[in-house]
């Protein structure tokens, strides 16, 4: 006798139950900048933006890896935390750009960011083939821009953005096909806005998901899709920086 079929159910965290996840990021990298220093004269009133790319040569494509860990401690209730480290270093420069207090070519670059979040995520629709999850996080980026002379001995001139924020946002995610194994493919899609202190920001994100059970009620999934990170803030017209990542992902977890 042929043991009866399992009904269609969408995986996810039970109650006190971990998920955690690791994210490969092949993004691309842009940047632009206002950094006048004031012990430079020569460059009063002349100071552009700087792009990261082509002034400042960072490789505008990189691998930026992403860990996060979400815990349920209520039916409807989870905390979670994310952490995504970057460094990427350059070289080179355009001839005209003015950063800091150097100007022209012959210089190293190094872009440095810690970016975290931490809150909490409610689920207000949670059925056996679909949930909608509100989330509220706070949100904390730690940015280096660095300019080293290598030829001039000047030194070096660095731009550091420290950021403190709140982000709101919703996550879907939505089953598209149940086997009969109880793997479950799956469409899940994030979007969140970033705001306070005198700066704007937004992550959003969506792809397939595959999931696949375990023993004793724990699933392993892999994601792919894409997603979008913009971070800016305008200090005053000399000082101001507008980032942006974007790209393709691969995604790994385990749900137990």
């Amino acid at each position: 006798m042929a043991a009866p079929a399992l009904p269609p159910v969408l995986p996810g965290v039970k109650l006190r139950g971990w998920d955690l996840d690791a994210q490969a990021l092949f993004a691309r990298t842009r940047g632009k900048a206002i950094f006048w220093n004031n012990n430079y004269s020569y460059a009063w009133n002349a100071q552009p933006e700087v792009d990261f790319n082509t002034a400042l040569g960072i490789p505008d494509h990189t691998v930026i890896g992403s860990f996060i860990a979400k815990y349920r401690f209520q039916p409807r209730w989870s905390v979670k935390y994310s952490i995504m480290p970057t460094t990427i270093n350059g070289g080179g420069g355009d001839s005209s750009a003015q950063w800091g207090g150097w100007q022209g070519q012959g210089a190293r670059s190094k872009w440095e960011r810690l970016y975290q979040q931490m809150g909490l995520v409610y689920d207000p629709i949670l059925t056996p083939t679909s949930r909608v999850g509100i989330f509220a996080d706070y949100v904390r980026l730690n940015e280096r821009v660095s300019v080293f002379q290598t030829m001039s001995g000047t030194g070096g001139f660095t731009f550091d953005n420290d950021l403190n924020m709140a982000m709101a946002g919703v996550e879907v995610e939505k089953m598209l096909k149940f086997t009969r194994l109880a793997s479950v493919l799956s469409v899940e899609c994030k979007a969140g806005v970033a705001f306070c202190d005198d700066a704007f920001g937004s992550d959003m994100s969506t792809g397939l998901k595959y999931s696949i059970p375990m023993n004793n009620g724990r699933s392993g999934f892999l994601k792919g899709g894409y997603r979008y990170l913009t971070y800016k803030k305008k200090y005053s017209d000399t000082k101001m920086i507008d980032t942006c990542m974007d790209g393709g992902f691969v995604e790994m977890g385990f749900v137990f």
